[in-house]
């Protein structure tokens, strides 16, 4: 228990790194942030004005250096969380579309396993970012998806065996159109020469 939130505090000052050092990697993006990144920016805009006015407020120097670390360290973390959504998106590279949200959710569909997708919306009551339902697995994003991705056979994916993924996506028809275009191209007979 200890390992993992360790593990999670160093990937949440990693992503933040690589979000001011403006690294993303390979492949090209398709980001999924703008659904929550008002709320986080509400909530990091609110905190920094909470650390001077707790500061002010408050007539003991003891409780002021206790709750200014606190803040300061609630705020970094909130931005931290925010890069997280920011520096992980999903991508497409040769090897297929990798599906992520943050830095807790990560798998890559090879190209061959998509049969067919299309952008459609998905609304979920719980907010849970895993969700799955008989034989879909969703990669919700503020209680929502945006495409699904059907696969030729079932295929465990997250230690759950599936035939459809649903997933967020800013830009839906874009990734729909990079991913049908990536499919027509596999789908192309080879000629010989």
């Amino acid at each position: 228990m200890i390992a993992k939130i360790l593990r999670y505090e160093l990937n949440m000052w990693r992503s933040l790194y690589r979000w001011i050092a403006r690294r993303r990697g390979s492949g090209t993006h398709f980001t999924y942030a703008s659904a929550v990144t008002t709320i986080l920016w509400t909530f990091i805009i609110l905190s920094a004005v909470e650390v001077p006015a707790a500061h002010l407020l408050l007539p003991w120097e003891s409780a002021r250096l206790i709750v200014d670390i606190a803040g300061v360290y609630g705020l970094l973390w909130m931005v931290g969380l925010l890069a997280a959504v920011k520096v992980h998106p999903h991508s497409a590279t040769q090897d297929g579309l990798r599906i992520r949200h943050s830095f807790t959710t990560d798998f890559t569909l090879p190209w061959d396993a998509i049969e067919a997708v299309r952008a459609r919306v998905g609304n979920y009551e719980k907010s849970r970012t895993i969700q799955v339902d008989g034989q879909t697995l969703a990669v919700v994003v503020a209680q929502q998806t945006s495409v699904d991705l059907t696969l030729r056979e079932p295929r465990t994916v997250l230690g759950h065996t599936v035939s459809t993924i649903r997933l967020y996506a800013d830009d839906a028809p874009v990734l729909v159109k990079y991913v049908r275009a990536h499919l027509d191209e596999g789908a192309q007979p080879v000629r010989a020469r």
